[in-house]
């Protein structure tokens, strides 16, 4: 329709007094193109999928197709949409060296703590690196050593759990190497200047920051859940008590005072020089409040797991990580299906929250922005009328996917 019906030809003219020049006819060619270019990959990429769905192997595909829909949401938001002006000059003789020395050593440690005669000396090393990684803290250097280096002690303390063969270990290093090189990109990305020229204060909006804090917020909150939900049920007090504490604390107060408090109240305690932007506060709001229900939705799940699958896994000789991560918890997450995709529907639908404290989300752009102009006064009711759809919209798709994943799991079945 873009190139048939006429929707009208909007030029911005910035001369003198800037204005938008309305004219008969369709959109612009550069409206018009761009978006044709962007149709004909999807129809292309659905038809080459069907196409190739029976002839590769599933599961190798499955698994790209899962890691590239995580990393999507990331190279379009900090990639394509804010064009971040690289300083080859800094990323080769800087970042570029870090990351070498990072996945290099990393590799040569891993390969050596994967290994089953390792044994205690491993776990040792392991703490010692996260002993290492958080004083890293406590000195002056680039963030992006810091993570790195609590990054290699996640997987450092993890290694004994996925020891095994040649095979098992050489996977494990590959998921280092891939982590670690995404995880310096996003870094990088981020810390490298704009060239998008915005008004507000981040350089996306509508839409666009409701999908990017529902993600956010839903890919953060999930391992994060099932670390208090595993803290929750564990024999060790301590962190059974600190869990229960975190969830009972944040479940007892409202989403939106949450919100309000990280917007306004945390950027107050933060030491001088430092910044926390307002969608990034926001965003750690949401991550801490979705953790905490996610957490008794894991828990629920993990409580179902019958005596005779912890005392099996004990007999084949499972350690207790091991037994937690091949045994109890992939029964305990298929069990759970149902209340996590509600809750994350909840999620979802509770980024419009974001209007009351001003971020300029979807629902702000159609209940305040577009009625404020005067072109469009007096369309509030359609603008709603129309956010309540497109909100109705992914609810219902991901309902829809929740079924299917309880039919492929088996789930209810008898």
């Amino acid at each position: 329709s873009l190139w048939v019906v006429p929707y009208g030809h909007h030029t911005y003219i910035a001369k003198r007094v800037p204005r938008v020049l309305a004219e008969p006819g369709t959109v612009a060619m550069t409206t018009k193109l761009p978006w044709t270019i962007m149709l004909l990959i999807v129809v292309a990429a659905y038809f080459a999928g069907r196409l190739m769905r029976n002839r590769l192997p599933t599961n190798p595909i499955r698994a790209t197709l899962f890691v590239l829909w995580l990393l999507a949401p990331f190279f379009l938001t900090y990639l394509v949409l804010r064009d971040p002006d690289f300083d080859m000059g800094h990323v080769f003789s800087t970042d570029l060296p870090i990351f070498l020395v990072y996945a290099v050593g990393g590799a040569a440690l891993l390969s050596w703590l994967t290994r089953p005669s390792t044994g205690e000396t491993g776990r040792i090393v392991a703490v010692l690196i996260l002993v290492a990684g958080f004083c890293t803290f406590l000195t002056p250097m680039r963030q992006v050593v810091r993570l790195d280096m609590l990054l290699l002690a996640t997987f450092a303390l993890a290694a004994p759990t996925f020891a095994g063969g040649p095979q098992a270990r050489r996977r494990y290093i590959f998921g280092w190497l891939g982590i670690l090189g995404v995880m310096s990109w996003l870094i990088t990305s981020i810390n490298t200047p704009s060239t998008v020229t915005v008004p507000g204060g981040f350089f996306i909006g509508g839409f666009s920051i409701t999908l990017f804090i529902a993600f956010i917020a839903l890919v953060i909150s999930f391992p994060l859940g099932i670390a208090l939900a595993l803290a929750r049920t564990s024999s060790m007090p301590i962190f059974r008590q600190l869990a229960t504490g975190f969830i009972e604390i944040v479940r007892g107060i409202p989403l939106i005072t949450v919100l309000i408090f990280f917007s306004i109240m945390v950027p107050l305690f933060l030491p001088r020089g430092m910044h926390l932007g307002e969608v990034a506060a926001v965003a750690i709001g949401y991550v801490l409040f979705s953790s905490a229900y996610l957490a008794e939705n894991v828990r629920g799940g993990l409580q179902s797991i019958t005596r005779g699958q912890h005392e099996a896994a004990e007999a084949v000789g499972m350690t207790t990580a091991q037994k937690t991560v091949f045994i109890v918890l992939p029964q305990a997450l298929r069990v759970s299906i149902p209340p996590l995709v509600g809750h994350c529907i909840g999620v979802f639908k509770e980024t419009s929250l974001l209007a009351i404290i001003g971020v300029f989300d979807l629902l702000y752009i159609g209940r305040i922005v577009i009625p404020g102009q005067t072109e469009f006064m007096g369309s509030t009711r359609e603008n709603l009328l129309f956010v309540s759809v497109i909100y109705w919209i992914f609810a219902y798709q991901m309902s829809k996917a929740s079924q299917r994943l309880e039919r492929r799991t088996g789930l209810g079945e008898r």
